[in-house]
């Protein structure tokens, strides 16, 4: 699996655009507003000495955790959000936990799986950055529009998890969060899986092989024949990355060759590496 880095940027930064209709509808249905959000996938790393004047104040961070990194968004309370957004009732508070598990589909690719996901209402956001960014974060910079003017956001990643407090309002730490948690990232474990299957691998089939002295090969020319010490009767090998995946014997299809699978896996009394590395 990728690790989420700062090597991840041009990846992100694409999906970000990709998806930002995805993403506008998260945050309809998260935070009870039509939005439209358009992506800058300029990269642009973070400086402290350049501090958006919407940090510098309240708002929500919205984190989504890949082992030991996470990406954190940081969204200011003049979006607008929502009256309820510092004191939201269970449903309310639901919908909040709701929110990375959601978001991380839409800003993360698929061969990232999230498996950490936080929301809290922070008095600062600045403040909140500033405690888990690493020298190689990055910022990909949102333009989230409703009903007032637009209003910046900022995704930032590789950072650390944010250390919310305990009294942050929303964490994903209930046992039905949790359920949704080990579904999302079965869901994305699953999609992972159906890319790898659909990827393409070189194979070819090998009749023999021997090793020759230079001068030999050199001396080749049309009608001359070189000999092996394989036996007719054996059976042909496909090869993936060099290593024998069946064995089987040549057919004719038509005006085209074929191979008739006989055996699975290595020639017998050949151990096979998976096997060596088990012992």
């Amino acid at each position: 699996m990728a690790q989420l880095d700062a090597d991840l940027f041009p990846a992100i930064a694409r999906t970000c655009r990709n998806n930002a209709a995805a993403i506008a509808e998260c945050l309809q249905v998260c935070l009870g507003r039509e939005f439209t959000v358009s992506v800058d996938d300029t990269p642009e790393a973070w400086r402290f000495n350049t501090v958006p004047p919407e940090l510098d104040g309240p708002g929500l961070v919205v984190a989504v955790g890949s082992g030991e990194s996470a990406a954190v968004l940081l969204i200011p309370e003049r979006l607008p959000l929502p009256e309820w957004w510092q004191k939201p009732t269970k449903s309310e508070r639901a919908r909040l936990d709701t929110l990375p598990m959601e978001l991380g589909t839409a800003i993360l690719p698929v061969r990232v799986i999230a498996d950490r996901f936080a929301t809290s209402a922070v008095p600062n956001l600045f403040k909140a950055i500033s405690a888990v960014t690493e020298p190689a974060t990055q910022r990909i910079a949102w333009t989230i529009a409703g009903s007032a003017e637009p209003c910046p956001a900022w995704l930032f990643f590789p950072t650390a998890f944010p250390d919310f407090p305990d009294d942050a309002y929303s964490s994903v730490a209930s046992p039905a969060a949790a359920a949704r948690n080990e579904a999302l990232r079965e869901a994305r474990r699953r999609q992972l899986l159906n890319t790898l299957l659909r990827l393409s691998v070189p194979v070819r089939v090998r009749l023999a092989d021997k090793r020759f002295p230079l001068r030999q090969l050199l001396a080749l020319s049309p009608g001359g024949i070189l000999a092996f010490d394989k036996p007719c009767e054996d059976l042909l090998e496909l090869c993936v990355n060099n290593r024998v995946h069946c064995r089987g014997e040549a057919v004719k299809i038509g005006e085209r060759i074929g191979l008739k699978v006989n055996q699975l896996g290595p020639p017998p009394g050949r151990v096979s590496p998976l096997r060596q590395l088990d012992e």
